[in-house]
């Protein structure tokens, strides 16, 4: 009698571990990989998508264009060191990406040539910010804050914090906001680089900015979600996630909360007062963005297992299994297609297969 008991009970387990590899109905996979495509390092940027085309950065120091149909190479573009800067797209006929070579470039979309560099002389890990003004905005690792003409890459002027910058600035038609590794918040006039206001928080702040609804919302090493005022840098509120923040925050569908991921594994979800909503263990760090699609609340996010998450008010709806390598980036959720980077070198497209 007892035989029958353990295959009943492994035939439990075995079904428990079947759900926790594959959770889409009947043992299906909820995502298709569509195609790879293979770089020489770790990719730790988010991709780009513009008129069919992904572009996206590596640490073998090159920023790729592909077809995003078949995942096949337009152009390949070698900055001298590793890139960490998300490739952004201001004006459709050029993108612009800073590397650790010290150098900001702006290149053309479709063909890959560069129109000009600006030589930060640090690397620069910061995505470049666009204003309506023509001019765009980033930071190095050795504290400086540089501002040049979108159009030519000339110097407009250079500022110093006490500490290298990794946090993606945010600028609006006053003011550059960004973190630093000092471990304060930093606002300063976006025509003169002068300092407006700085905020202290308890630990490094290399989270990208995010300004919603009149505030400035941004995570810290210290493990605690900020919304300050943008106008003086006055707290309006903080949450306590338990564990740093690396990545941005995310405003969910109708701008009335944000998601954020912790080195401890968690996506938290909270209203714009600060008031807990969900949150979701994925048992492992999540340091990119959660990222949403349309006008719906999930959020489709990966983590350090080289897990894809698709989570819903803190239910998951599906996860799957890219890889064995971690994932940092935040991925790129385009509802039909998701692309996203791993520590393996790989740009993987995935599209949900409806199960």
């Amino acid at each position: 009698m007892r035989y029958p008991i353990v295959f009943l009970h492994l035939a439990f387990l075995l079904f428990l571990a079947g759900c926790d590899d594959g959770p889409g109905p009947d043992g299906e996979d909820p995502l298709e990989v569509v195609w790879t495509y293979q770089t020489e390092g770790a990719i730790r940027t988010t991709p780009m998508r513009i008129g069919g085309y992904i572009f996206f950065g590596s640490d073998d120091g090159t920023v790729y264009c592909l077809d995003e149909e078949d995942g096949s190479l337009e152009w390949a573009f070698p900055t001298g060191g590793p890139v960490r800067s998300d490739v952004e797209n201001f004006i459709v006929s050029y993108v612009y990406f800073g590397s650790d070579s010290g150098r900001v470039f702006c290149v053309d979309t479709w063909t890959g040539v560069a129109r000009w560099f600006y030589d930060a002389g640090d690397p620069v890990r910061t995505t470049p910010c666009y204003s309506t003004t023509g001019l765009v905005y980033f930071a190095d690792t050795a504290g400086n804050v540089h501002c040049v003409q979108a159009g030519d890459g000339a110097d407009v002027w250079t500022a110093q914090v006490p500490a290298g910058v990794e946090s993606d600035p945010w600028v609006d038609a006053e003011r550059v906001y960004f973190g630093c590794d000092d471990g304060c918040v930093y606002a300063l006039d976006a025509a003169t680089g002068a300092e407006v206001w700085s905020y202290a928080t308890g630990g490094p702040v290399t989270a990208p900015m995010l300004k919603l609804m009149d505030r400035i919302i941004v995570g810290s090493g210290d493990g605690f979600l900020y919304s300050l005022n943008p106008e003086d840098g006055a707290l309006v509120w903080r949450y306590d996630a338990g564990s740093p923040i690396q990545g941005a925050a995310c405003p969910r569908y109708g701008a009335d909360a944000v998601f954020v991921g912790t080195d401890d594994g968690l996506v938290v979800c909270v209203d714009l007062d600060g008031a807990f909503l969900s949150e979701f263990d994925s048992g492992a760090a999540v340091t990119g963005a959660p990222d949403g699609y349309g006008a719906v609340y999930a959020v489709v996010f990966g983590n350090h297992d080289g897990r894809l998450f698709q989570v819903d008010d803190g239910v998951q709806d599906w996860r799957f299994e890219v890889g064995d390598s971690p994932i940092q980036a935040s991925p790129a959720n385009f509802g039909d297609m998701i692309f996203v980077g791993a520590d393996d070198g790989c740009m993987y497209r995935l599209d949900p297969t409806g199960e």
